[in-house]
C-alpha cells in the first residue's frame, strides 16, 4: 500500500528552516549562476537565449573566431571538440530517459561565465547560488561593492556588461592564461543572457546568524586571498570553501532544528543571535590509519549525522505543517488574537519557529490545530489507491497506534509517504557537499558504501581551513588586504575551528571521553602537524601550544612575492 499525498501536503523542503534544497549539487556548476547574480546586482535572468543542446553550433562559432587558428578543417574541428568537452564545459543529459545530451555548465575560468546563462535549469543550483549571493551581499554592504570585489578577483581583462543586457567581453589586451583565453573564445559564440527587473530573494532559514557567518567567511577570504592567489587556484579553492560552508551549515541547522522540536522553549545556541557557534562536535581524522581509534571516531561522527538527518526530516515536516496552519488560523477571528500574542513579528526566523511549536499546546489553538490535522489525515487516507476500505482502516489504525495527537499522526503519515525519496536526496547532498571521493572533501570513503564514510580531510581542505582562519583574523583586525599574513598560533587555530564549526582535532567528542580516545586525539594532532610540515606550513619542534606557530598559505600578496 503506497501513500499518495495531496499536493498541498507533499514536499521535502521548507525554506523557513533551511534555505537550500537537500539534493545533489555541484558547487562548480553553481559559480556561473552566482556570478550572474553578482554582476546583475541580484537581478534574475529574464530569458535564456542559449540552447544547452546546441554544442555543435557553439563549436562552429568558436572555430571561426578570428583569434583562433588551425581548427578550420575536419581534423581541427574534432580536436577542438575534444578540447571543449574535456576542459571548457560540463556535459550531461536531459529528459526522463536521459538520452539527450546538453551543456550542464561552463567550467568557471573567469567571471564572464555568467554570460552564458548556464546552468539552464536553475533548480540544479538547489538555491545555493541565491544563498551565497545574499549572505555575501550582507557582508559587502551593497551590490556594487560585491560586484567590485568579484571583478577584482575573477574579472581580469574583462569589460563587464551593465543591466539589462550584461554583454561583457574580453578587453583584447590583458595577458591571460591559456584555458581562460580559450574559455572566453567559446563564450564569444554565445548570446549574452539578459537580466530582468525582478530581484532574487531568499530567507535566511532557522539560523540567521549562521547564514550571515557564511557571508563573513567568504567575503573575508575573497578580500584577503584574491590578491595572493593565481586566479585558477582561487576559483578551485572557492569551490572547496563553498562545499565546506554548505555542508557545515546544513549539518548545524539540521541538528539545531531537531533539538528545537524536542524542547521548543529552549532555543539552541546555533539558532541564537548574535552568532554563538552551536555546531555539534565534528571530529576530523588526520591519521588515515585504517580501523584505528581516530578513524573510528570519525566514522561514528558520520553515522550520528546521518541519523540526525533522518530525525530532521520529521522535525522539518512538523514545522512545515504548523506553518501552513498558522496562515489559516491567523485569518480566523477566533484564533487571530491568540496568535498575535504568541508571535507578532515576520513569519520566519527562529522565534517564529518557536511560536509554531507552541501552537500544539496553546489552549486557544490546540483544538483548531487538531481539527485541521484530522482533516488532512482524512484527505490522505481517502486518496489511497482504489479506495480500498481495508487499506484505509489499516493505515488509520497504524497512525493512531503511533501517537494519539492528530498532528503527530499526520506527521507520521507525511514522513512515511516521503521519507525514502527525501533521504535519498539528502544523502546526495551530504555526499556532494561533503566531497566524497574528491581530494578536497571533508568526507572520505566509497560513495556506495556508507559504512566506509568518515570525516577525513585531505591536504587541499586542510589548506583551505587554514586560509579561512588567517583571512578572518586578518580581515576582522581591519588590516589591508595586501598586508602580509601573520603566523597563526596553533592553539588559536584549534579554538577558532571549534568555535566556528564545532571541529575537533586534538580532543575527542564529549560522548567519547575515554583514555583510548584521548590518546587517539593526541596522535591525530601529531598527524595533522606532520602534514603541515610536509606542506611547508609548520616547522616548530616545541610541544607548547602557546609558542607553536602555523604559517598561512600564500602569506604574502602576489605582487610582493614577484618583487
Amino acid at each position: 500500500m503506497k501513500l499518495a499525498l495531496p499536493k498541498s501536503l507533499a514536499g521535502y523542503g521548507f525554506d523557513k528552516v533551511l534555505p537550500v534544497e537537500l539534493n545533489d549539487v555541484d558547487a562548480g556548476h553553481v559559480l556561473p549562476s552566482l556570478f550572474f547574480l553578482v554582476v546583475s546586482e541580484g537581478r534574475t535572468r529574464a530569458r535564456r537565449p542559449n540552447d544547452p543542446r546546441a554544442l555543435s553550433q557553439y563549436l562552429d562559432a568558436m572555430a571561426r573566431h578570428p583569434d583562433l587558428q588551425g581548427f578550420a578543417d575536419a581534423a581541427g574541428r574534432r580536436s577542438l571538440e575534444r578540447l571543449v568537452r574535456g576542459t571548457l564545459v560540463t556535459m550531461g543529459t536531459s529528459g526522463r530517459a536521459h538520452r539527450d545530451e546538453q551543456i550542464l555548465s561552463l567550467v568557471p575560468y573567469s567571471l564572464l561565465s555568467y554570460r552564458s546563462g548556464f546552468p539552464y535549469e536553475e533548480r540544479r543550483a538547489r538555491s545555493v547560488d541565491r544563498v551565497l549571493y545574499h549572505t555575501l551581499l550582507r557582508a559587502a554592504g551593497s551590490g556594487s561593492a560585491l560586484r567590485t570585489l568579484f571583478a577584482q578577483a575573477f574579472g581580469a581583462g574583462l569589460l563587464l556588461g551593465n543591466p539589462p543586457t550584461l554583454d561583457g567581453r574580453y578587453d583584447g589586451t590583458t595577458p591571460l592564461d591559456l584555458l581562460t583565453r580559450l574559455s572566453l573564445l567559446f563564450i564569444d559564440g554565445l548570446k549574452p543572457t539578459p537580466c530582468g527587473s525582478a530581484r532574487s530573494t531568499v530567507l535566511p532559514g532557522a539560523s540567521p546568524a549562521w547564514f550571515d557567518a557564511i557571508g563573513h567567511d567568504l567575503f573575508a577570504w575573497l578580500r584577503v586571498y584574491a590578491p595572493r592567489m593565481p586566479r585558477q587556484a582561487l576559483i578551485r579553492h572557492l569551490v572547496t570553501l563553498i562545499n565546506l560552508e554548505m555542508f557545515l551549515f546544513s549539518r548545524t541547522v539540521t541538528a539545531a532544528v531537531t533539538a528545537l522540536t524536542r524542547q521548543p522553549e529552549q532555543l539552541p545556541p546555533a539558532l541564537q543571535q548574535p552568532f554563538a557557534g552551536g555546531a555539534p562536535p565534528l571530529y576530523l581524522d588526520f591519521t588515515a590509519v585504517p580501523h584505528g581509534a581516530s578513524q573510528r571516531l570519525a566514522q561514528q561522527a558520520v553515522r550520528r549525522d546521518i541519523e540526525q538527518a533522518r530525525e530532521f526530516f520529521g522535525a522539518s515536516q512538523r514545522l512545515r505543517l504548523l506553518d501552513r496552519y498558522w496562515d489559516k488560523l491567523a485569518g480566523s477571528p477566533r484564533t487571530a488574537a491568540p496568535l498575535a500574542q504568541l508571535y507578532a513579528g515576520e513569519p520566519h526566523g527562529p522565534a517564529y519557529l518557536q511560536a509554531l511549536l507552541r501552537l500544539e499546546a496553546h489552549p486557544a489553538t490546540t483544538e483548531a490545530v487538531d481539527a485541521r490535522a484530522e482533516q488532512d489525515i482524512d484527505s490522505i487516507l481517502d486518496g489511497l489507491a482504489g479506495d480500498d476500505a481495508a487499506a484505509r482502516a489499516l493505515w488509520a489504525e497504524r497512525t493512531a497506534a503511533r501517537g494519539a495527537a492528530p498532528l503527530e499522526r499526520l506527521v507520521r503519515l507525511v514522513v512515511e509517504a516521503q521519507e525514502g525519496k527525501a533521504m535519498t536526496a539528502a544523502m546526495l547532498w551530504f555526499a556532494d557537499t561533503g566531497g566524497i571521493e574528491r581530494a578536497d572533501g571533508i568526507l572520505q570513503g566509497t560513495r556506495a558504501a556508507r559504512t566506509t564514510w568518515r570525516y577525513e580531510p585531505g591536504n587541499d581542505l586542510l589548506a583551505v581551513l587554514l586560509q579561512l582562519v588567517a583571512a578572518r583574523r586578518h580581515h576582522d583586525a581591519g588590516l589591508a588586504p595586501h598586508a602580509p599574513l601573520a603566523p597563526l598560533r596553533l592553539r588559536d587555530v584549534l579554538a577558532w575551528l571549534t568555535q566556528r564549526f564545532g571541529i575537533l582535532i586534538d580532543r575527542p567528542p564529549p560522548d567519547a571521553d575515554g583514555a583510548e580516545h584521548h590518546a587517539a586525539a593526541r596522535d591525530n594532532l601529531r598527524a595533522m602537524l606532520a602534514r603541515l610540515r610536509q606542506m611547508g606550513l609548520f616547522s616548530d619542534a616545541s610541544d607548547d601550544f602557546t609558542v607553536q606557530r602555523i604559517h598561512p598559505p600564500y602569506a604574502r600578496a602576489a605582487a610582493d612575492r614577484e618583487e
